[in-house]
């Protein structure tokens, strides 16, 4: 039986390791029965772009931004 990859979604920002979003999106995402991996990307701005490319080469969901990636 074919089964859709499991698709990866995230939050990119710098020094975000005291982030709750992986736990708060992931069970949410289990218990509404969606297959997705919520990540934390902890990525210097000069990657960005690349990182990006890359993830939605590869079907990547999408992607929340925080400090410093994201200007008001």
């Amino acid at each position: 039986m074919y089964r859709e990859p499991q698709r990866l979604m995230g939050l990119i920002g710098s020094q975000i390791s005291y982030s709750k979003s992986p736990d708060i999106h992931n069970f949410a995402a289990q218990k509404l029965g969606i297959d997705i991996s919520y990540l934390l990307i902890d990525i210097e701005p000069r990657y960005v772009a690349s990182f990006l490319d890359t993830a939605f080469h590869m079907q990547a969901r999408g992607f929340n931004v925080t400090q410093p990636h994201k200007r008001l």
